[in-house]
């Protein structure tokens, strides 16, 4: 009976241990970090370079980590992790990472506590939606899905700031991922005709 206590009790604490037991994670390089090499060059330097811009004028920290295999953890808790042993993040625990696991095929926002506030999860699933549609199976756009998905939450930390950021003006004409369309334009031309020509311009009057 002794023996079978002892035993219970080894197998609690060596569980315990191991639910605690420190992820050996790679060194970042900087704010974006492929280890799952799923970005072109340009991409890195590019969102690298507005992390740095973001961190100068808010000293918000933001990141982006993907990784092949989150070695069978859930990617909340290694997104949480990471940040821990990075220190993603200002005193005030202000800071986003965008984790991506490749074989689990798992995408994560986790913001800091610090800017739980405003990167609230309403807006985390509107940005993991834009993502989305670039990482379609058989057809996924990497450096898109990261490019829109760190414009959408650098523009929000941006104006929550009360900041701009000088360094992502393409993200005006990308901000609703598609391109305006010329017909609405040819539809409102031709009612205008319509109503010029045909009532000699009296519903137009009514309508100005």
């Amino acid at each position: 009976m002794k023996c079978k206590i002892i035993n219970v009790i080894f197998a609690v604490l060596l569980l315990i241990a191991l639910s605690l037991r420190a992820v050996d994670f790679p060194r970042p390089v900087g704010f974006v970090n492929d280890f799952a090499g799923l970005l072109s060059e340009e991409t890195k330097t590019k969102i690298n370079d507005w992390a740095i811009e973001l961190k100068e004028k808010t000293d918000v920290e933001f990141s982006i980590a993907t990784f092949e295999t989150l070695g069978g953890m859930a990617e909340n808790e290694f997104a949480v992790k990471l940040i821990e042993s990075w220190k993603i993040g200002n005193k005030d625990d202000e800071g986003v990472l965008i984790l991506l696991g490749l074989k689990e095929r798992r995408l994560r926002i986790e913001p800091g506590y610090g800017s739980e506030p405003y990167i609230v999860d309403a807006f985390a699933d509107e940005v993991y939606r834009v993502m989305r549609d670039f990482l379609k199976p058989g057809s996924e756009d990497w450096n898109q899905a990261f490019i829109q998905g760190s414009l959408m939450l650098m523009d929000k930390i941006a104006r929550e700031k009360g900041v701009q950021l000088t360094g992502t003006p393409q993200f005006r004409s990308q901000k609703t991922g598609s391109k305006g369309s010329p017909i609405p334009g040819i539809i409102i031309f031709f009612v205008f005709v319509f109503l010029m020509i045909v009532p000699r311009g009296r519903i137009l009057y009514v309508f100005l």
